[in-house]
């Protein structure tokens, strides 16, 4: 887990440093200078760049040592695109990897759905597979009203108007509230205490242990409360008497 925030925060400052550098080649454009290298020299006035990568230069770039061909000056559009898929590069490993965790996390709480729907006696457990469809699966467990789902049909709204991004946002939280409330009666209906629902709400390791919780729920010894086990108790024979 540490090493994933690790990445996360060398991927963060990476994007923000590539950015930061490209904002600043933008500007160099419009300014109609040209970005040198720090390597390079400037033929004309130049102004420092607050990225250390160059420098923004009236005249020519003159030098080598540069990615974008041996010796030739450099315009900010020829930068801005080795930048461009310098950062695609970057990027695509982060990707890849947490896109493999995803999936593997994803996995393991669908086969975890499937299992609590078969506990408790719920039909289409499949639905575990779908996006959306699991959260229909849980206010079913929870034995609840699936229409807050219906929130969802907000999202179009910010596509409408920008100005009115705060109507899905409000929304959001309010079916969050209805995820955590139907994930809290379907612990209750294997046995489990309903706290496991708000577990992801703690930093860092929050998910971890919601996941936990979720595979005792799934594959733990406990049942659906209110189920009976036979019980098999000695009784006195009693000697019915001859007449």
């Amino acid at each position: 887990m540490k090493k994933s925030i690790a990445l996360l925060f060398v991927f963060l400052f990476s994007m923000s440093f590539a950015f930061a550098t490209n904002e600043e080649v933008s500007q160099c454009m419009s300014d109609g200078g040209r970005f040198c290298f720090s390597d390079q020299t400037c033929e004309g006035d130049f102004y420092l760049s607050d990225s250390g990568l160059g420098n923004c230069c009236s005249g020519e770039c003159i030098g080598s040592g540069n990615n974008f061909g041996e010796g030739q000056p450099i315009n900010g559009q020829e930068l801005e695109g080795g930048m461009l898929l310098g950062l695609m590069a970057m990027i695509l490993p982060f990707l890849l990897i947490f896109g493999l965790i995803f999936l593997g996390f994803y996995i393991y709480a669908s086969l975890a759905y499937m299992k609590i729907a078969d506990k408790t006696q719920t039909p289409n457990g499949w639905l575990a597979w779908i996006p959306i469809a699991n959260l229909y699966l849980i206010s079913r467990m929870a034995k609840s009203h699936w229409w807050p789902l219906l929130l969802l049909l907000t999202y179009p709204i910010m596509l409408i108007s920008p100005a009115l991004a705060f109507i899905p946002m409000i929304a959001m939280f309010i079916l969050m509230v209805f995820v955590i409330i139907w994930t809290w009666k379907m612990f209750q209906a294997v046995g489990m205490r309903g706290w496991w629902s708000i577990t992801p709400l703690i930093p860092f390791i929050g998910s971890i242990i919601f996941l936990v919780g979720l595979g005792i729920a799934a594959w733990g010894k406990k049942g659906p409360v209110g189920q009976v086990q036979p019980q098999i108790t000695p009784q006195a024979v009693q000697e019915i008497p001859i007449e």
